[in-house]
C-alpha cells in the first residue's frame, strides 16, 4: 500500500481536534465523540433516526469496532463509550422495537459539551503574572499509553495503595517486611501469631473450594431467583426463561469463584476459606447489583482474571491492620471498580 492512500482517502480518516481531546481529557474519547458527530449530521440531512426532538445513531460495539474503529477491540470500544456517557457527553437511549434487542442508541449532549468547553477557555484566559512571568494554567492532562497522571505512576516499592471499601477506612498498615505469605494474607498485624506467642494450632481437614462451591448449587440459585424476582426490570414471559437467565448467571458466577479459588491458591500456597451460605448469599448480590455502566465489563471472566490477579497484589488496610483477603472481601462495596478503573479502564 503505498503512504498516499492513507492520507487522500477521507471516507477511512478518523481524526478529532486538539482541543477537543484536550477539552475532554482523553484522546481517544475524542475520537469517538467526533465520529458520533459526524453520523449525527449525516443523519440530519437526510432526516433519518429522529426521536423525541434529538438524532441517534445506533450500532452494536461489534459494528463500530468493524465499521468505525477497527484499531480497538469492541470491549475497549464500549468501555470509552461508557466513560463518554459518565462524563455527560453522550446521551443512550433504546428505540429498537424488539423488546430483548438491548442495542444502545446514543447522541450528543452539545450543551454539556459547550459547558466544558466555556470553562477550558475560562481557564485559560484567567493567566496570572508572578514577578514578571506569565504563568498559565495548565490544561487537563489527555491520556495515552506513553504518558499517565501522576495518580497511575507506579507506586513506590515500601508503601501500600489506598482503596475504599465498604467497610474500611482509608488508612493502611505497613506489612512487616518478614511476614511470610501466611502472614500476609490470613492473619492481622496486630493479631499475628508472630506477637502472640500463642502455639500454632493443629490444621483441620478443608474441602476443597471448588467442590465446596459446587455443594451451594442450591444456595447460590436460590438467592439468583430471589433477586431476580425483587427486580421488576426483569420479567420473562415464561418461568423457563426466568430459569435459563438463573443459570446462565450462575455459571459466569462460579466461573469467576473458581478463578479467585486458583489464583488465591497459586498466590498464597493456602486454599480460599469456605465462606457462609449467608456470605455466598452476598457474593451473589454483588455480583448481580454490579453498575450498570460497567457490569459487562468487570462481571465477566477474562476482566476478573486480571482484576483477582491485580486484587492479590494489593495490600489493603485499616487502622485495626492488615485486611484478610477472601472471595467476599473481593466481590464487597467497590473494590472491583476501583480495580477496573485502576487496570482495565
Amino acid at each position: 500500500m503505498n503512504y498516499k492512500e492513507l492520507l487522500i482517502n477521507k471516507d477511512k480518516v478518523v481524526m478529532t481536534s486538539v482541543d477537543l481531546a484536550v477539552i475532554i481529557g482523553d484522546c481517544e474519547e475524542a475520537i469517538v465523540l467526533n465520529q458520533i458527530s459526524y453520523w449525527l449530521e449525516k443523519y440530519k440531512e437526510v432526516n433519518h433516526n429522529l426521536k423525541d426532538g434529538r438524532y441517534w445513531v445506533y450500532n452494536s460495539y461489534q459494528k463500530w469496532h468493524e465499521d468505525n474503529f477497527p484499531f480497538w477491540n469492541p470491549s475497549k470500544i464500549k468501555r470509552i463509550f461508557h466513560s463518554l456517557e459518565n462524563k455527560g457527553l453522550l446521551i443512550s437511549a433504546n428505540y429498537n422495537s424488539a423488546v430483548f434487542d438491548k442495542t444502545k442508541w446514543y447522541t450528543i449532549d452539545y450543551d454539556k459539551l459547550q459547558s466544558m468547553t466555556d470553562n477550558y477557555e475560562s481557564k485559560k484566559k484567567s493567566q496570572k503574572v508572578i514577578k514578571g512571568v506569565l504563568v498559565e494554567d495548565e490544561p487537563p492532562l489527555v491520556k495515552n499509553d506513553q504518558s499517565l497522571p501522576a495518580s497511575d505512576q507506579p507506586i513506590p516499592e515500601n508503601t501500600t495503595r489506598e482503596y475504599n471499601t465498604e467497610n474500611t477506612v482509608k488508612e493502611h498498615a505497613l506489612l512487616s517486611t518478614k511476614a511470610d505469605n501466611r502472614d500476609k494474607y490470613m492473619v492481622s498485624r496486630t493479631k499475628s501469631a508472630q506477637n502472640s506467642g500463642d502455639k500454632p494450632k493443629k490444621k483441620e481437614p478443608t474441602v476443597d473450594p471448588d467442590d465446596f462451591i459446587k455443594s451451594k448449587e442450591s444456595i447460590l440459585k436460590d438467592e439468583l431467583h430471589r433477586l431476580y424476582s425483587n427486580n421488576p426490570k426483569n420479567i420473562f414471559a415464561t418461568k423457563q426463561q426466568e430459569n435459563d437467565w438463573v443459570d446462565k448467571e450462575y455459571s459466569s458466577l462460579t466461573a469467576i469463584i473458581f478463578e479467585f479459588n486458583h489464583q488465591y491458591k497459586a498466590s498464597t500456597g493456602f486454599d480460599a476459606k469456605n465462606l457462609s451460605d449467608e456470605s455466598l448469599k452476598r457474593v451473589a448480590r454483588s455480583y448481580i447489583k454490579s453498575p450498570e455502566s460497567l457490569k459487562d465489563d468487570y462481571d465477566d471472566l477474562q476482566s476478573n482474571k486480571v482484576l483477582i490477579e491485580e486484587y492479590l497484589k494489593t495490600d489493603y488496610g485499616s487502622k485495626h491492620g492488615v485486611i484478610v483477603k477472601s472471595l467476599s472481601h473481593y466481590m464487597s462495596g467497590s473494590i472491583r471498580e476501583m480495580l477496573f478503573y485502576k487496570h482495565l479502564y
